[in-house]
């Protein structure tokens, strides 16, 4: 769809516009982004970055000031690990426990680590 057909598309519409963990430092790319996320006067477009990287969101929106976000404590990491093994309904609670704490530290607060790890162990049995 051109940008053209877009406008007339959202003419009169709030628009909501997501780019999730991006990672593109290219400066050029970015700044050919930017125009494609401004549809006109007759749209209001709300956009959110999330990346790791402040540089990039204050290339693509910088009109309000970055928010960063804290990385997770390790007993969050716990709990995201213990969510996605079905860890309650484990047998060997008490011996898992310990092994699962420490693999939780290894997250380094982030959340998709803990789950990523929780999904992997999953189903895994204590041997």
């Amino acid at each position: 769809m051109t940008h053209n057909k877009l406008r007339v598309l959202l003419v009169d519409k709030k628009v909501l516009i997501v780019l999730d963990d991006v990672w593109e430092k290219n400066p050029d790319t970015l700044k050919s982004v930017k125009p494609m996320l401004r549809l006109g006067v007759a749209c209001t477009v709300t956009v959110i970055v999330t990346t790791r990287d402040e540089a990039i969101a204050r290339e693509i929106c910088h009109t309000i000031e970055p928010y960063k976000l804290e990385t997770l404590t390790d007993k969050n990491c716990w709990k995201i690990i213990k969510q996605k093994t079905a860890f309650k309904y484990r047998v060997y609670k008490k011996q898992l426990k310990h092994t699962g704490r420490e693999i939780a530290t290894k997250c380094g607060g982030v959340a998709l680590a803990a789950q990523s790890l929780g999904y992997a162990l999953n189903g895994k049995t204590f041997d």
